[in-house]
C-alpha cells in the first residue's frame, strides 16, 4: 500500500508540476517573453518520495501488529 501511495503521490506532484510549468509558460508568452524551464525534479527525489512512503507504511504496520502479537488472544478476544 505504501508503494501505491507514493507512486501515485509521486505522479500527481508530477501532473500539478507541470501544469505549473505550462500555466507559466502561457503567462510569459502572452507577456512577449520566453519561458525558461522552472521545474525538473532529479530522479532521487523521486525514489526518496517512494522509499519514504514504504518505510511509513511499513513502520505504521509492524508497531500494532508486533503489539498484538504479544497479547493473549483469549484475552483480546474477550474484550471485543
Amino acid at each position: 500500500m505504501g508503494l501505491v501511495g507514493g507512486i501515485f503521490g509521486v505522479l500527481l506532484g508530477w501532473g500539478i508540476g507541470q501544469a505549473i510549468q505550462l500555466a507559466t509558460a502561457v503567462y510569459l508568452k502572452r507577456q512577449g517573453m520566453n519561458s525558461p524551464n522552472i521545474w525538473s525534479v532529479p530522479p532521487w527525489l523521486v525514489f526518496g518520495a517512494i522509499g519514504f512512503a514504504v518505510l511509513v507504511s511499513l513502520a505504521s504496520g509492524i508497531y500494532p501488529a508486533s503489539r498484538a502479537a504479544r497479547l493473549d488472544p483469549v484475552e483480546a478476544l474477550r474484550y471485543e
